[in-house]
């Protein structure tokens, strides 16, 4: 997984860095590969001046449609992505998340430098009781009320 993670991401990194023009052809060549010989699923989407040129989907049971729950591997992600903003003096330490979700329960409190120090107070929904139960299930919708264990 990490090989084919890695061809992604040199993958993007080209049709980014270099401004080439986009092959539909090569990249349908390379998931119809992927898809043939068993090794891997996902889903990709492509976008340019805020509209998808290019979407995908490979593997067993694969849609576009399709959700991923991809748990923990998303915090160092947004991690470097919360990091570059604040080198670029977009977001602060200090900005609150009241900015950005302000329905949010005490918003007004949470910084984003309390949310990279996982102290933010939230709650962690896999400790509710019944984690178990629902955590497998397309479409769950997550409710406040559940209890924690």
């Amino acid at each position: 997984m990490n090989r084919l993670f890695s061809l992604f991401t040199i993958l993007l990194l080209g049709l980014t860095s270099y401004g080439q023009p986009f092959n539909r052809a090569k990249m349908d060549s390379l998931f119809n590969h992927l898809a043939d010989k068993n090794l891997g699923i996902g889903s990709i989407a492509i976008s340019s001046n805020d509209s998808v040129i290019y979407q995908r989907s490979f593997g067993p049971g694969q849609t576009v449609e399709t959700e991923y729950r991809i748990g923990s591997i998303s915090k160092m992600f947004t991690a470097v992505l919360i990091f570059q903003l604040i080198e670029e003096k977009k977001l602060s330490f200090q900005d609150t998340l009241s900015q950005y979700f302000p329905q949010m329960p005490n918003a007004g409190k949470i910084t984003i430098g309390n949310m990279l120090n996982h102290r933010s107070g939230l709650a962690n929904f896999t400790n509710h009781t019944n984690y178990d139960d629902w955590k497998d299930q397309p479409n769950f919708q997550f409710s406040r009320r559940q209890p924690v264990r």
